[in-house]
């Protein structure tokens, strides 16, 4: 299905129409469509960029603790993180 003009706003696109949209048009198509700030989260980051903004390191945990934070499920790494930086604002840490 191509799309000759932009989606009705009002009534969100479903995840097969974005997907469609997004294997029909690829991202820069896509985000003249819908606007750029919808398509931003999916363009990827240079590993550069990204060199920048994390850094690895190595953190032992207690048995128990580790499979609590596991069980959080997928983004357990970006939760622990919001944690850690509000216990640091809090001077906790």
């Amino acid at each position: 299905m191509k799309y000759k003009t932009a989606p009705d706003p009002d009534k969100p696109l479903t995840s097969a129409e974005f997907k469609r949209m997004k294997t029909v048009y690829g991202l820069d198509g896509l985000a003249s469509i819908i606007g750029e700030e919808n398509v931003a989260p999916l363009r990827l980051r240079s590993s550069a960029k990204q060199a920048k903004l994390k850094q690895r390191g190595t953190l032992q945990l207690s048995a128990d603790v580790w499979q609590a934070i596991k069980s959080i499920g997928r983004g357990y790494n970006s939760r622990v993180e919001a944690v850690l930086r509000e216990a640091i604002a809090k001077g906790v840490l």
